[in-house]
């Protein structure tokens, strides 16, 4: 891998170019990108940009850069030997980065202009860090052009503006623009695309927007895209009766859109979850497990409509009656069953969401089958599902062996899909909150198990 050996334990990495033999430079975010995307799948870009005459300019002036960049010989990249075309150079290395994250969407990418007066408030938003860190290093004096100069932090006091203004945000779609050829014009960040009724809420990065519009519009959506450390929609593919409330209520706790079971804005984690006045033969439709089921029936996305703007899906199975025909006498009949799509809709997920994060909620088999049993008939609504292309036939109750099964299921398919980020928590050890935060992002004070009874975990 390329950063191997290169330090291990580093996060970010903010110069990796450099000179080498025969005074020419070694460019890997020019020629590299193919393998860092192979081995860091889900890392994320930064492309630093400013004005290009200015960066020609700063070239120039800072020491021998010039004669490297002449004497650098990348045919392939439209940048032979001996030419100094370096404001082409540059304009086409920034759109050969867009359109590799274009091509590559299980990367995210964050565009600053080092420029902007509001960079570190955009950088810091996107990462969710402190803006008073920023600083512009390396500006060059007018009439010393080799002596850096370190200068005082850019003005951040519309971060607290921000803060405050998040409360009462409207969300609003950004407006899609054209890309502008001066990037000097532009402060950019993260547009968050809709393609699908989910998409609205996913950290994938295609095209820019103007900050301006983001922090007067957007707020809200910006403020909570970058609390968490992965992408959206974040998808539980645990088994029920492991531990789906307590992480429920953990992102809950946390401030991130979630839903448990039922599927309805603005509907609590338990039955009944439909709005009161619906009509009897609709309610069933407000369960995430019969929305889930009835859009991908008729062709649509999983989750279209299925509260639209959750951004965790905490428990996506749910019982329902299965009508199937009797081959004996060629008469449809119904039973009661589990309807688990993270067993049965896994590749559906994956092209609708390729860049959703999965959790694996985990517990020990054998206490998860105690915990089965003793949930009202939960037993038996399993003893009466039927999925026998998954080592599961009706009436059959190998219930800890379908569990494994289905921990190895899940473990694989994230595996041969690495877009994903896959994030396994076992909820019986006394760090699950711990792990759970540090992956996120978020604090550990949050996590609380649920629907414990004499010391058994629900």
């Amino acid at each position: 891998p390329p950063f191997q050996e290169c330090g291990d334990g580093f996060d970010a990495f903010a110069h990796i170019g450099g000179e080498k033999s025969g005074g020419a430079l070694y460019l890997p975010q020019v020629t590299a990108m193919d393998e860092m995307h192979k081995h860091y799948p889900r890392a994320t870009f930064i492309l630093s940009v400013l004005d290009t005459a200015l960066w020609v300019e700063r070239v120039n002036k800072w020491f021998s850069l010039s004669n490297f960049f002449k004497n650098t010989n990348l045919p392939e990249f439209n940048y032979p030997k001996g030419v100094l075309e370096l404001e082409e150079f540059y304009t086409n290395h920034t759109t050969r980065v867009r359109d590799f994250v274009r091509a590559n969407p299980s990367h995210t990418l964050i565009e600053i202009n080092i420029d902007d007066d509001n960079a570190g408030v955009i950088l810091g938003k996107s990462l969710g860090l402190n803006a008073s860190c920023w600083r512009n290093a390396k500006i060059l004096k007018k009439n010393n052009p080799q002596a850096p100069k370190i200068v005082q932090p850019t003005d951040i006091s519309l971060l607290p503006k921000i803060q405050e203004s998040t409360r009462n945000a409207q969300v609003v779609e950004p407006s899609r623009i054209q890309e502008s050829p001066d990037i000097s014009l532009r402060s950019q960040v993260t547009k968050f695309t809709k393609d699908t009724p989910y998409v609205q809420q996913s950290l994938k990065i295609t095209e820019f927007t103007d900050i301006s519009a983001i922090l007067e519009q957007n707020l809200n959506l910006l403020t909570q895209q970058n609390i968490l450390k992965l992408p959206r929609p974040i998808i539980l593919l645990g088994l029920p009766k492991s531990g789906t409330t307590s992480i429920y209520k953990f992102f809950q706790c946390a401030g991130i859109s979630s839903s448990h079971y039922c599927c309805s804005p603005g509907a609590i984690d338990h039955p009944p979850c439909y709005p009161k006045g619906t009509p009897s033969n609709e309610r069933n439709y407000h369960l995430c497990g019969y929305c889930i089921k009835r859009n991908i029936y008729h062709g649509r996305a999983p989750f279209e409509g299925c509260g639209d703007t959750f951004d965790v899906f905490a428990q996506i199975d749910c019982e329902m009656n299965i009508w199937k025909k009797d081959e004996q006498n060629n008469k449809m009949v119904s039973s009661n069953s589990m309807y688990m799509p993270q067993v049965t809709e896994l590749d559906n997920l994956h092209s609708h969401y390729p860049n959703a994060t999965f959790i694996l909620n985990l517990r020990d088999p054998a206490s998860w089958e105690k915990s089965v049993r003793n949930w009202f008939q939960l037993a038996s609504i399993f003893q009466m599902t039927d999925l026998p292309e998954y080592g599961y036939p009706k009436g059959k109750l190998a219930l800890q062996e379908f569990y494994v099964n289905h921990t190895k299921r899940i473990r694989d398919f994230a595996k041969s899909h690495p877009s994903h980020a896959l994030v396994e928590v076992n909820i019986e050890d006394e760090k699950a909150g711990e792990n759970l935060a540090e992956a996120f992002g978020l604090s550990p004070s949050c996590w609380g198990q649920s629907n414990e009874n004499g010391g058994r975990g629900k």
